[in-house]
């Protein structure tokens, strides 16, 4: 509907938390393999249609792990999608 009416669509990527919430299905975490972080994030991204972008939902703990956000950037360019960190 958001799409139809002209508004940007993104998705809210659920991530390791420093608050120790739990994340659900479809939540990145540090203990993935980067083959089944790259796979569980592009499945979420493909589950909203007409998303432009994605944030880190819960994330401010895996955002601080390098390797993890090199992986999720790539996603992002690779699908033409921008991520906002917050």
């Amino acid at each position: 509907m958001a799409n139809s009416q002209g508004k940007d669509v993104m998705v809210h990527v659920p991530m390791d938390n420093t608050h120790r919430l739990a994340l659900g299905p479809g939540g990145l975490t540090d203990a993935l393999s980067k083959d089944v972080f790259i796979k569980t994030l592009r499945d979420g991204l493909k589950a909203v249609p007409y998303a432009v972008g994605f944030n880190n939902h819960m994330g401010s703990l895996l955002t601080q792990k390098e390797a993890q956000m090199q992986w999720a950037m790539q996603v992002a360019k690779k699908q033409q999608m921008f991520l906002l960190i917050a």
